[in-house]
């Protein structure tokens, strides 16, 4: 496969993964935005849903529970 194969894979993997975000976050009002670390955001929403996004390196992590 080559570079830009990979590339294109990457991109419609990282699309499907914000339209999985985006249906899961839909509609979802904030109540605060904390950090708990220096790489890390927490967004609490009013029904106690929590979306963590990290950095690791370069690669961004998202995390909801």
């Amino acid at each position: 496969m080559t570079a830009e194969a990979e590339l294109k894979m990457n991109d419609k993997d990282l699309k499907s993964e914000a339209n999985k975000l985006e249906e899961i976050l839909k509609n979802k009002t904030i109540y605060k935005v904390y950090r708990n670390r220096s790489n890390e955001v927490v967004i609490e929403f009013n029904d106690g849903t929590r979306f963590f996004i990290e950095i690791d390196g370069k690669e961004l992590e998202f995390s909801i529970t």
